[in-house]
């Protein structure tokens, strides 16, 4: 069974649900678990979100997701051949030394599959990050450290709404999002740190 985990903000309107119905277009049999963020207590946590789905998840194979993304195509049989040993997504990105202080491969978030041993041996996301944004970041780098690989697929059915010409990503609206994500840099680079 594949599970897909959409973490959802009703606050700015229904997205997951067009979703949805993307996805049981054409994958019917997939265990769909949502987390709505507006029901999830005072403070708002994208990583929590995550959590929750997993705990929820019955699947295999984990997609987690934002929920403003469609589904294009059918998936399952690409997905039960992967690799168990990567995680897998559709663009891989780099953060550099020049910019960052450190450089780390990351894959884009809006869409994340792995398989369920792979979770259970990376953990949780890290909840100290409280928005969308390091998920992405900080769960492929403990991977990496740990010994698993990254794998992008760029023909992965899944279309990111934010990032089609002429829109922008939610959570830039939500309040203190840059004083967070600066708290979230720091978090990353003192954990890298202990690391090194």
């Amino acid at each position: 069974m594949i599970s897909l985990i959409i973490v959802s903000n009703m606050r700015f309107g229904d997205y997951v649900g067009p979703y949805i119905e993307s996805v049981l277009r054409y994958e019917p049999e997939t265990e769909i678990i949502i987390t709505d963020l507006t029901k999830e207590g005072n403070r708002y946590n994208y990583h929590r979100g995550l959590n929750s789905g997993a705990k929820r998840a019955k699947g295999d194979w984990l997609i987690f997701s934002n929920d403003d993304v469609l589904c294009t195509n059918s998936f399952s049989e690409m997905i039960e051949n992967f690799d168990k040993n990567c995680i897998h997504g559709k663009e891989l990105r780099r953060k550099t030394e020049e910019k960052w202080g450190f450089s780390v491969e990351y894959l884009y978030g809006f869409i994340l599959v792995m398989h369920r041993s792979l979770f259970e041996k990376v953990g949780e996301f890290d909840e100290v990050y409280g928005h969308a944004g390091f998920d992405d970041i900080d769960y492929c780098w403990r991977a990496q450290e740990m010994g698993f690989n990254l794998q992008a697929h760029e023909d992965l059915p899944f279309l990111h709404l934010a990032d089609l010409p002429g829109a922008s990503h939610r959570r830039y609206l939500i309040s203190g999002y840059s004083e967070n994500m600066k708290k979230s840099k720091e978090h990353f680079l003192e954990k890298t740190k202990v690391k090194a």
